[in-house]
């Protein structure tokens, strides 16, 4: 990812999926991270820690997803924000809501840290949704 920092915030309930996530992305050379729970503090985390990337779960949307997209977007326009969904219907919503990329449960871990870099450097290919089986994530 070139040589300099960027700034993700992720977005997940606290357990073994935020962990794996975080450990993921302590690997990532130049990256710094951020993590909130839910919409409310991750508006204030946008706001003081201007991340370049949003990485959201949506396991606590509660079916609020368009509201969360809102929500987000409106603190963060320019910010790239790729939603991690349990399945189509999710990922067809969170598309329309306005992410940028939707990855499955279940997605390789080196899909994510593929699509943070295309993301981060600008590369629009990174936009296409991707459906992957047989990983860990």
């Amino acid at each position: 990812m070139k040589d300099r920092h960027v700034r993700i915030l992720l977005m997940a309930q606290p357990g073994t999926l935020r962990d794996s996530l975080r450990a993921l992305l302590s690997t990532l050379s130049g990256v710094q991270t951020m993590q909130t729970h839910d919409v409310q503090s991750a508006q204030v985390a946008i706001r003081a820690f201007h991340p370049a990337l949003l990485i959201v779960d949506l396991q606590p949307s509660g079916g609020r997803l368009n509201e969360y997209m809102g929500l987000l977007r409106a603190e963060s326009g320019h910010v790239k924000c790729v939603v991690l969904a349990d399945g189509v219907q999710q990922q067809e919503l969170a598309l329309a809501a306005g992410a940028d990329v939707v990855l499955l449960h279940g997605f390789p871990a080196s899909r994510l840290a593929t699509t943070i870099a295309q993301l981060v450097n600008g590369n629009p290919q990174a936009a296409a949704p991707h459906r992957a089986a047989g990983a860990f994530i």
